[in-house]
């Protein structure tokens, strides 16, 4: 099973574990709409190939911080 190691919701891409990159391509609430605003999302699906589409637990993850 391919799991996400990494996200960046504002930019739109996903990093799978085994290196693949992935565009983000819905976000949702936590109502299950659909949503363009970031701060909101809760869930994503991300596309890692013409036949692979993941689901994704946004509260899952941890903002980093870059200096």
């Amino acid at each position: 099973m391919t799991e996400i190691e990494a996200i960046n919701c504002s930019g739109r891409v996903a990093l799978a574990a085994d290196g693949r990159v992935g565009h983000i391509t819905n976000l949702f609430d936590a109502e299950g709409n659909e949503t363009d605003d970031v701060a909101t999302a809760i869930s994503a699906v991300v596309k890692l190939a013409d036949d692979q589409w993941l689901t994704v637990d946004l509260l899952a993850f941890q903002p980093a911080e870059v200096n």
